[in-house]
């Protein structure tokens, strides 16, 4: 009586297996219950406590002392050598919100499965549905709800020394990372910090200036820029989402700079192109002027009506995603279809004809276009989206209203085209968006 179930976990960790915690499991144990009567339970504790730690003088040797200090430490088995890592972001990255989550839910998923024990701190949106977590984080990653910004540096004093690397996405995150640090110096102490710059957000901001009238001046243009790129050289490595994005922080002395993209794998729909008709839309609009709402409300008032009078009253228009826009909501009508979120986008893959993506403003890498193209879905995107995805002859694009009305028309009714650009498109997915170049690019962030 007594130890043997501590006994059995040691030497399954000492024979390199693994002792699983599950939280949904309920055991009602009743203390002292095999105790017949005769008295002995403690006298049984005590001589098979002595008899445990004799078994295992090593094992016990390389655990913690018993401490409450030390209970953060000692409730988690890590092998030697694994990493333990603490992401910062936003919130829980649910992919169904689009604006970088999916490749943050990717990255973590990535990190989880080289063995890294990853601890996940939403940071701006501190709370999120238990369900939601489980269907997007891996069962074995820590997620920390409730605490937020008000409770970060807290946390961080608590970890001190727990974590090996502190990977921080987005600038906003990072500036509150540097003011913990600023007023606690030990507060990432024995930790490689690494910023995730996820998106360059100052070209995004000189983006809307220009698309709203109101460019901003060269001037104006560089200071907002130089006061990202200078907070990110206060990080060890920063991780950038593309080449052309990865240059800016180069050249603004950040030494070790790192690409990782979006990792997607080529699954094209397999409806031909008289089995489809109609244009698609898939992203997230969270309001009015977001990159998504702008982008949706411009074509439609300044594109759609070119496209309806070419092809007749028939097009039709599908807009997918999360959509919180009153105006785009507005949009709604029997051509053009506001569907909100939905569970598969398989259906609306099979059945479009031509995907858009009219962004005026944005930074980063669009992973809707991303996807679009591994489903082998012909697009008309902007000059801006094409200069992200550094890719040309694989799209059509549409620098004004009526350029992109009629590379819409025209994609919509030509099947040779329609077909080279599908072939086109599915080959620069293979090439920019591998799984093993993802997954590559995450083991180089974790050395």
């Amino acid at each position: 009586a007594y130890y043997e179930e501590t006994d059995f976990c040691v030497r399954l960790w000492e024979s390199g297996h693994r002792v699983v915690y599950d939280p949904a499991v309920r055991v009602k144990h009743f203390e002292f219950a095999s105790d017949t009567g005769s008295g002995q339970a403690m006298a049984l504790q005590a001589r098979n406590r002595e008899r445990f730690c004799a078994k295992h003088p090593r094992y016990l040797a390389g655990r913690p002392v018993s401490d409450p200090a030390n209970l953060l430490r000692a409730r988690s088995i890590v092998a030697p050598g694994v990493r333990r890592v603490l992401i910062i972001d936003d919130r829980v990255p649910l992919p169904a919100l689009g604006r970088g989550y999916p490749r943050a839910a990717e990255l973590a998923a990535a990190m989880r499965a080289t063995g890294a024990a990853i601890t996940y701190y939403p940071l701006q949106f501190a709370d999120c549905d238990w369900a939601d977590v489980e269907d997007t984080l891996d069962e074995r990653t820590e997620v920390i709800l409730g605490q937020g910004i008000a409770g970060l540096a807290s946390f961080l004093q608590q970890r001190e020394g727990c974590f090996d690397l502190v990977f921080v996405s987005r600038p906003h995150n990072m500036q509150v990372v540097n003011a913990v640090r600023d007023r606690h110096a030990q507060a990432l102490a024995g930790a490689r910090l690494v910023y995730d710059a996820e998106a360059l957000f100052a070209m995004r901001e000189i983006e809307r200036a220009k698309a709203r009238g109101v460019p901003m001046s060269s001037a104006q243009g560089h200071d907002l820029l130089q006061q990202e790129l200078v907070m990110a050289r206060r990080a060890d490595r920063v991780v950038a989402v593309s080449d052309d994005e990865a240059r800016h922080f180069r050249e603004a002395g950040c030494p070790d700079v790192l690409v990782l993209g979006h990792a997607l794998k080529v699954q094209a729909s397999s409806a031909a192109f008289d089995m489809r008709s109609g244009f698609l839309f898939v992203g997230a609009i969270t309001q009015d002027d977001c990159p998504n709402g702008d982008s949706m409300l411009w074509f439609a008032r300044e594109v759609w009506p070119h496209v309806r009078a070419a092809l007749g009253p028939g097009a039709r228009l599908d807009l997918v995603g999360v959509c919180e826009s009153a105006a785009v909501q507005a949009l709604a009508s029997e051509s053009i279809r506001v569907q909100g979120r939905v569970e598969d986008l398989s259906p609306f893959f099979e059945r479009a004809r031509v995907f858009v993506v009219p962004t005026r403003y944005a930074a980063g890498v669009p992973h809707k276009a991303h996807e679009a193209a591994s489903r082998g879905m012909p697009m008309v995107v902007s000059p801006l989206i094409a200069r992200q995805l550094g890719w040309t002859r694989e799209l059509l694009i549409g620098a004004d209203a009526h350029a992109f009305a009629q590379a819409c028309i025209r994609l919509h009714q030509d099947a040779a085209l329609w077909a080279e650009m599908r072939t086109g498109l599915m080959s620069a997915v293979e090439r920019d968006c591998s799984k093993a170049a993802f997954d590559r690019a995450v083991q180089e962030i974790l050395r």
